[in-house]
């Protein structure tokens, strides 16, 4: 790269191998992880709160879900839809406890109330062990690959072997990058995983010094993806766009519908 924010392989990145480049830690990691661990910490110490610092973290993962980088977005709305999946199956439950105390008589209102209380019990185990997957996920700094799903595991291991066999989604569009201005990075999260590139505004110029891909998504396009999100994005917004990072320099020379963005 032409310029990086730490020390970095000073070879040019491309989507496409061999060529490759070591992957680095994003920047503002730990910021990056603070807010979600908060959350699940708070789900977790609901248990013994009676409930309310769930509630707590539920109102904060609904107020930021759509705010942050592409890999907190991805937690919040794994968190959000934990509580909202706790609270159908509990009150479906709680009706099933209530529908067996007129039938308490004939004895049937106790398998009514059995059947509630072992949903209850697997429920608040379901719950349980998302947050611990999640809070382990969001330390290791990963994104959730698939935030809305049922089960426990954030994605199925059939589902990730197709994946890995499915051919990348070359229809990506600037709507799909995310502009994560604390970080100053656009990022396209695909497959649980961020490529990014660094940027810097200089009146109506957007610098673009850093473009990396995580090992992962090399050779899938991934890169380019991001580049042509980011200047999209950049044509949008009226701005000229200076690439530093050879990689970025490469990608726009490559691309002439892009030529006249060029600063």
């Amino acid at each position: 790269m032409s310029r990086s924010r730490g020390p970095r392989n000073p070879q040019p990145m491309s989507d496409q191998p061999p060529t490759v480049i070591p992957s680095s830690p994003p920047s503002a990691t730990s910021d990056e992880r603070t807010l979600p661990a908060v959350i699940y910490g708070l789900y977790l110490a609901g248990f013994v709160s009676g409930g309310l610092t769930k509630l707590i973290g539920f109102v904060m993962a609904m107020a930021l879900r759509d705010e942050g980088s592409a890999m907190q977005q991805t937690h919040y709305q794994f968190q959000v839809r934990s509580v909202l999946i706790l609270m159908i199956v509990f009150i479906a439950a709680l009706g099933l406890i209530l529908a067996g105390l007129p039938l308490a008589l004939i004895l049937v209102g106790v398998l009514f109330w059995i059947a509630g209380g072992l949903i209850i019990g697997a429920l608040g185990l379901w719950f349980g062990l998302r947050c611990v997957v999640g809070l382990a996920r969001v330390l290791k700094h990963e994104a959730i690959p698939q935030p809305r799903p049922w089960l426990i595991e954030s994605e199925p291991a059939l589902v990730r072997r197709r994946r890995a066999n499915h051919k990348p989604d070359r229809r990506k569009t600037m709507h799909d990058v995310i502009d994560n201005r604390g970080s100053r990075r656009f990022e396209l999260l695909e497959h649980g995983q961020v490529a990014y590139a660094d940027y810097e505004i200089d009146g109506d110029r957007l610098i673009l010094p850093h473009v990396e891909a995580p090992i992962g998504l090399r050779g899938t396009g991934a890169a380019g993806r991001l580049m042509e999100g980011v200047l999209s994005i950049a044509r949008e917004r009226g701005l000229k766009v200076k690439p530093v990072c050879s990689y970025a320099a490469a990608y726009m020379s490559r691309h002439p519908e892009f030529a006249d963005l060029r600063a």
